[in-house]
């Protein structure tokens, strides 16, 4: 294995110029904290003799600190501009060899538990053999799941879920030299994060319209060859389309999309010069269609297009970890998957498990299920590992508890077990408890009043509990003359409200609907008095329906020991874990000194201004060269780059173009004049050289 400082010394050899690039040229972007370099200055403070109070003297102080006398010194900090990409390796390959050199210790439960257990295991992370490996065998199973190619270690070949699969590549890339300038790394990577949510909402809006299924896979690998773009990122798009005549050309608008939305793409590089893609496939290199049964070995011939290799970072060429630096100085993810892809491959994991001998999992994929929210939607997953992929999601959790065959396929309720959803939302409501139980129904209150039949402003908060004993009382006949006064009904439960003399007041309607009328109905009639939403009306009415009262009902559940991290060794040492938590904090730059001034250059009109005047400039009144210029405003600027096009209208104007024969004082040196004909084009200064085109 090399070791990293050769791996970093020779990219400072190869590629020189990239090495001394900044991370970034951008103001605000976020960075790890070991990638900025702090621009500090001290500043003395003057002695505080003369902000003692009124009458009081040193002497008199019975705490006289030095500061009174002889002041101090305070350092602050004038900016936080990114390292140099060189430098970004290097602490990259740093972080990696402490990574390959860390233990974890696990631990399950505490001593004293019936199980607990404690494991140690080897750290990864995604530039590792083993991340690799990992992400190789989940599109292995994505594929299986969704296109029917390969077989699981068991031998078993499943059927996929797409009629008419189709094997997309697509790639998304950026110039890195979209101008005059060269893009730092981050800055380019950027260019091609920022344009992904416009791209996928096109995908998305586009593929709906063809009416066709599709899952994504998403990649960011370092650009090919040595070309302008070599060791910066572009991004390849696997995509899995049922469609049994897809076309081309039905991928255009995307690579459009992405085009227009990407300041840093070109049409020719995304071949959009090409007018009909489909008449000319073999000049269309952005886009790829292939069909499963055309490649021998799907999964092996994707991963060679998306750069998958099980190799560590340090073996791996140097482009891919100049690349690797880039990603990692703002935490970036480099692979994304739609939900569809996510879900299947871990339904291909759940059957591995129940396939292989050595794993203590009983139940296969979709064998037992439950309801879960994904996305604020009640679905049916895998009790195993929580995936719905597979399950039909058409059929009620009673359905599929029991089969067509051997169980009932309709209930009152609509086949939903509400005491296990109850369990569930408890789960969910306490994921980091052990054990928890429910007893009765949470007084939810929906912050809506009950006035009282004078239209009077007094009220009561109306809670979940009224609202299931006024759905009750249409099952008990509220059109009872007994039960209404003046056009109300009042009923008294004393469960809820324990004082008799202030009863619960409802209006009524004398063409209220009866419970076992259809459900629209009787959403419209609460609707017409409470402003309740129609899901939580029809809860409430299938659970009277059910004969169903949380009130009655109690939930539990208890969870067995998880596993946790208790520490780690590096390089052997030890080191207690912080139950802080972790994660990345990324600290934003603040531009000064040289890296300011860059900034200028290339995000005001500082230069635009000064493009006819032969470099020159009026800084408040004088000739002035640009140079002088840009530093004059960053040293105003400080470390603030909003203040730097304020500072420009403030100071700096476009001088006219003088007649060099009428006022021949060379802008350069002042010292000298510039000298020429009538005839000539360029007039030179005699003392300096500096040359003055004449138009």
């Amino acid at each position: 294995m090399p070791e990293p400082g050769d791996v970093s010394e020779r990219f400072w050899n190869e590629f020189p110029e990239m090495a001394r690039m900044p991370l970034s040229h951008q103001h605000e972007r976020g960075l790890r904290p070991e990638l900025l370099d702090r621009d500090t200055s001290e500043e003395f403070v003057e002695p505080m003799v003369e902000d003692l109070p009124d009458g009081a003297n040193l002497d008199s102080l019975d705490d006289k600190p030095e500061d009174w006398t002889s002041g101090f010194d305070v350092e602050q900090e004038d900016g936080r501009n990114p390292v140099m990409w060189g430098e970004a390796v290097v602490r990259l390959l740093q972080s990696h060899e402490d990574c390959r050199n860390t233990t974890l210790h696990l631990e399950r439960g505490y001593p004293g538990d019936p199980g607990h257990a404690t494991h140690d295991v080897e750290a990864d992370n995604r530039w590792m053999p083993s991340y690799q490996k990992k992400k190789f065998a989940e599109m292995n199973g994505w594929f299986r799941e969704v296109v029917g190619v390969g077989e699981r270690p068991s031998g078993e070949s499943p059927d996929g879920i797409m009629e008419h699969p189709n094997v997309v590549l697509l790639t998304r890339s950026a110039s890195s030299r979209p101008g005059k300038y060269k893009l730092g790394p981050v800055d380019h990577a950027d260019q091609l994060r920022d344009s992904w949510t416009a791209v996928y909402h096109k995908m998305r809006n586009h593929f709906r319209s063809l009416g066709v299924e599709w899952q994504y896979d998403k990649r960011v690998e370092p650009h090919p060859g040595d070309g302008e773009n070599q060791c910066y990122p572009h991004e390849h798009i696997v995509l899995l389309i049922d469609s049994p005549d897809l076309q081309l050309s039905d991928l255009r608008p995307i690579v459009e999309e992405h085009v227009e939305t990407c300041d840093a793409a070109g049409p020719v590089a995304h071949d959009l010069d090409v007018e009909d893609w489909d008449a000319n496939r073999e000049d269309v290199g952005t886009a790829e269609i292939r069909k499963p049964d055309e490649i021998d070995n799907l999964a092996a011939y994707v991963c060679d297009y998306a750069s998958i290799e099980p190799a560590d970072l340090l073996e791996r060429e140097l482009p891919y970890v100049a690349f690797a630096a880039s990603m990692w100085a703002v935490n970036a993810q480099t692979i994304s998957r739609s939900d569809a892809a996510c879900r299947a491959s871990t339904a291909d994991a759940c059957k591995q498990r129940f396939e292989h001998s050595q794993c203590d999992q009983d139940l296969d994929h979709g064998e037992e299920i439950r309801r879960k929210e994904i996305r604020q939607q009640r679905k049916l997953v895998c009790a195993e590992c929580g995936s719905p992929h597979g399950i039909d999601q058409s059929q009620t959790l009673v359905e599929a508890k029991h089969g067509t065959d051997d169980g009932p396929t309709a209930v009152a309720d609509g086949g939903r077990d509400w005491h296990e959803e109850r369990e569930d939302s408890l789960r969910d409501r306490w994921p980091s408890a052990d054990a928890a139980v429910a007893v009765g129904e949470q007084p939810t209150r929906t912050g809506r009043e009950i006035r009282n039949p004078d239209d009077s402003d007094k009220g009561k908060a109306i809670t979940d509990r009224d609202i299931r004993l006024l759905v009750r009382g249409l099952g008990e006949g509220v059109r009872r003359p007994e039960w209404m006064k003046d056009g109300w009904i009042l009923e008294h439960d004393p469960r809820y409200r324990p004082d008799p003399d202030d009863p619960l007041v409802y209006s009524a309607w004398s063409r209220a609907p009866d419970l076992r009328d259809p459900l629209p109905r009787i959403v419209v009639f609460l609707q017409e008095r409470y402003s309740l939403h129609p899901d939580r009306i029809a809860e409430f009415v299938h659970q009277e329906r059910a004969d169903y009262d949380p009130q009655e009902d109690m939930v539990s559940f208890r969870r067995p020991p998880a596993w946790r991290l208790d520490a780690i060794t590096v390089h052997g040492e030890r080191h207690s874990v912080d139950d802080g938590g972790g994660g990345v904090q990324l600290v934003e730059t603040r531009l000064s000194g040289e890296a300011l001034k860059d900034w200028i250059r290339r995000n005001t009109r500082i230069l635009e201004m000064a493009a006819d005047t032969c470099g020159q400039l009026l800084w408040k009144g004088s000739h002035t060269r640009v140079s002088d210029v840009v530093d004059r405003l960053a040293e105003r600027a400080g470390a603030s780059v909003d203040r730097c096009e304020h500072i420009i209208e403030a100071f700096v104007d476009v001088p006219h173009r003088p007649i060099p024969w009428w006022e021949p004082e060379c802008w350069g040196c002042s010292d000298g004049e510039y000298e020429g004909d009538r005839e000539t084009s360029t007039w030179e200064c005699w003392n300096c050289g500096d040359q003055y085109p004449i138009q």
